[in-house]
């Protein structure tokens, strides 16, 4: 390979794709280290264990369990399973693809979690050779695309996507969307002109969004990416009208699946109940900070969780606001200062916008978890992976005839770190306590992980005490948190702290009424302390609520029974057998029945 001391794109040969047989070699064996490397970094992630939503993914999961319900996916949300006789969807969330990786998966490996932690790292292989590939093709060279891939293959961001079966959608999604682009950039921009090419690109463009919403932005990008490519010879009007006519069919594929979703869905977006109540502005205030955190854990991924501690910005004279806006803008002058001598660097620019633009619809988020997430990363990253080389071919050709010496030394000391950062992410996918307590470490005030320990506690028996002090501390940092004052209430119960769990549920009750699982439970502790007539408000408003819950009658009869209200106890009771008559919990509706008739 020929050195080069002067300005940066001299670095780049004319014709990048087009290598001799022993430079072909070389960098395929580049891309062979870099995508073993790449294996060997996550190869601590395959003992990892089932975590978090994996526990309802696939261990609670019944539509996953034959291969007879894969045309099912397709007519249903990801959540679905949690609730298969609602008419109405359940959650935001259509990815067919997805679900049907985790049907092929069951098949393949059942429980084994080994085989599905396998099929992640190499869904992420697959996606650093695609990002190797696309880098070539927008002439970057083989060592600045070998660069790309390294940072891309290593970097600690993606542990959450790879690490964590159910981040699935990010890996799948991203392959499917590098597939597509790859298709394209030979059909229109390699004089390739073959048919077949493009109508791979748009398969593999529909397969991205059906593995995750992201990808509904190729469109997008093919139109930008056309427009850059205008020469200073061409009219406006020619550049726009060659960018429609290469874009219009990959808008009639998200046309499609727009369609798809609509009807499965019944919405395009929606916004999260937790985040109904959220003024618009503050969205507009919160994302400068988001970004500046973006930009954080790409270029300093230390620490990572799966949950952060970021609220809403509510005033602009909050420093998260100005000072992340004044940051945001200077980074943004300066890429684009470093980007005017240099074509390469806006595709990738541009890429990364486009793809984390999604992200950045905050009110479609449950702001009690998190606002941000390391996933949302994957995809943008790949841009940002490129502009990361390109910036190190920018520097080393500061240092005349060294230029590859420098370029090579910064890269690797690079990766290794990235290497290190990331060996040590995975761990914390260990198992479901692990990572909790990382996440709580990292994000000490975020109420949900804190109820997400309370809940792994209390599901482990023996240590109610711990589970306690996370219920405890989940309402202290978000005292409407009515879920964990629920747990809380049921775990005092259990211990016979029943004014103590009373106390939580009218907490509870007084900020969501209606909640069915603590009218339950209200109702379930006045009758275990024998105050019955107490016992027959919640029980029978959460009659009204859910007419076919297999306990509420039986609960009211006895309820009845005990303040002498017979025919109404007799009432409740016929119901219960009515609702529920195979159920043993029937028997004692029943029995009491039977006793009052005599």
């Amino acid at each position: 390979m020929r050195e080069a001391t002067a300005a940066p794109e001299q670095l780049t040969p004319p014709e990048p794709i087009r290598t001799s047989p022993q430079r072909s070699r070389r960098e395929w064996l580049l891309l062979a280290v870099i995508l073993v490397v790449t294996f060997f970094a996550f190869i601590n992630a395959l003992k990892g264990e089932f975590v978090y939503d994996d526990q309802f993914q696939v261990l609670k999961n019944p539509t996953i369990k034959t291969l007879a319900n894969i045309p099912k996916m397709f007519v249903q949300s990801v959540w679905q399973f949690a609730d298969q006789s609602s008419r109405q969807s359940i959650g935001p969330y259509y990815r067919p693809l997805f679900n049907i990786v985790l049907n092929i998966n069951y098949q393949l490996f059942g429980l084994k979690v080994f085989g599905w932690h396998l099929v992640s790292i190499l869904l992420h292989l697959i996606v650093t050779l695609f990002v190797y590939l696309l880098g070539r093709r927008w002439q970057l060279s083989p060592w600045e695309a070998g660069a790309s891939a390294l940072f891309f293959g290593l970097h600690p961001i993606h542990s959450e996507s790879v690490a964590w079966i159910s981040a699935l959608p990010d890996p799948l999604a991203a392959a499917f969307t590098l597939a597509s682009l790859l298709f394209y950039e030979r059909q229109y921009h390699e004089s390739r002109g073959r048919w077949y090419l493009l109508t791979l690109s748009l398969l593999f463009a529909m397969l991205a969004m059906l593995s995750k919403e992201v990808a509904v932005a190729i469109p997008v990008f093919v139109f930008v990416r056309n427009c850059l490519d205008r020469t200073p010879a061409e009219s406006f009007d020619t550049t726009s009208s060659r960018a429609l006519a290469r874009t219009v069919p990959f808008a009639m594929v998200a046309v499609v699946y727009l369609v798809m979703r609509y009807q499965v869905l019944g919405f395009l977006s929606k916004t999260d109940p937790n985040a109904a109540s959220v003024p618009t502005a503050n969205v507009f205030l919160t994302i400068p900070s988001i970004l500046l955190s973006y930009a954080r854990m790409f270029f300093v991924p230390f620490p990572l969780a799966f949950m952060y501690d970021h609220t809403y910005v509510s005033s602009a004279r909050d420093p998260r606001f100005w000072a992340s806006a004044l940051s945001a803008i200077a980074v943004l002058t300066l890429v684009i200062w470093l980007a005017r001598s240099s074509p390469r660097t806006w595709r990738p620019l541009v890429w990364s916008v486009l793809f984390l633009v999604p992200a950045l619809n905050l009110k479609t988020f449950n702001q009690q978890e998190s606002l941000l997430h390391d996933r949302y990363l994957y995809l943008p990253s790949i841009g940002l992976c490129m502009l990361l080389a390109l910036l190190l071919t920018w520097t080393s050709a500061r240092f005349g005839t060294r230029t590859r010496w420098v370029f090579w030394t910064s890269a690797i000391l690079i990766g290794a770190s990235f290497l290190v950062l990331t060996v040590y992410q995975n761990r914390s996918w260990r198992n479901p306590i692990v990572l909790g307590n990382h996440g709580a470490d990292v994000a000490p005030r975020n109420a949900l992980l804190r109820y997400y320990l309370g809940c792994i506690y209390q599901d482990q028996g023996g240590q109610d005490s711990a589970a306690e002090q996370e219920y405890l501390r989940a309402v202290e940092y978000n005292p409407s948190y009515t879920e964990a004052r629920i747990n809380l209430a049921v775990l005092l119960s259990r211990q016979g702290r029943y004014e103590e769990a009373l106390d939580q549920l009218q907490s509870a009750q007084r900020l969501a009424p209606d909640q069915t699982v603590m009218l339950y439970a209200l109702g379930y502790i006045y009758l275990q302390t024998n105050r019955h007539r107490e016992a027959i408000e919640p029980f029978s408003r959460l009659a009204r609520l859910e007419p076919r819950h297999q306990f509420v009658y039986t609960n009211l009869g006895l309820c009845y029974e005990a303040v002498g209200q017979r025919e109404q106890a007799k009432a409740n009771f016929q119901k219960a057998i009515e609702v529920a008559p195979d159920e043993s919990w029937t028997d004692v509706a029943r029995a009491h029945l039977e006793t009052l008739r005599d």
